[in-house]
């Protein structure tokens, strides 16, 4: 067998004919409020899910890409802090992984990050993903203030 053949699948340009990954949903916050998300190409490079507030503000956005036939590397993810603390990343990274889970993945894999924050909404935020399932490895990194740790979840557990 080659070298070649031994390689994973790694999924670096989009289908051309592929306009979406996911076709526009709605998450709901604890007060009821629907949030419309839309999914967009971002620099050809990765995915966008877009994320705008019952009366059409940008609440944030989820920059995601698939590393391979089963794993999605989430690259960022925010929601505004007029938003946040009120369920919608929540409802939104969970409709996230049942999407993935429909297409066929397996994994999520990232980092958490927050660069703007001060330590302790770091801690909760890594708290957060926590106990939405994820493995977070803490470790730091030279040079990266805000980085926290590696992320991962099995989206088949």
């Amino acid at each position: 067998m080659t070298a070649e053949a031994n390689k994973p699948l790694v999924l670096e340009t989009f289908a051309p004919k592929q306009i979406r990954m996911f076709e526009p949903f709605t998450v709901e916050n604890r007060h009821g409020q629907k949030f419309q998300v839309v999914c967009q190409r971002h620099n050809d490079v990765c995915w966008r899910l877009l994320i705008y507030s019952p009366t059409s503000q940008y609440a944030g956005d989820l920059l995601f890409k698939p590393r391979d036939a089963i794993t999605v590397e989430l690259i960022d993810f925010h929601v505004y802090r007029e938003f946040a603390g009120n369920g919608i990343g929540t409802k939104l990274i969970n409709k996230f992984q049942d999407l993935l889970r429909e297409q066929g993945f397996f994994s999520v894999t990232g980092i958490c990050k927050s660069y703007d924050r001060p330590l302790s909404e770091k801690e909760k935020l890594a708290q957060w993903y926590t106990n939405l399932g994820f493995t977070l490895f803490l470790e730091s990194m030279e040079g990266e203030p805000g980085y926290i740790g590696r992320l991962t979840k099995n989206l088949k557990e």
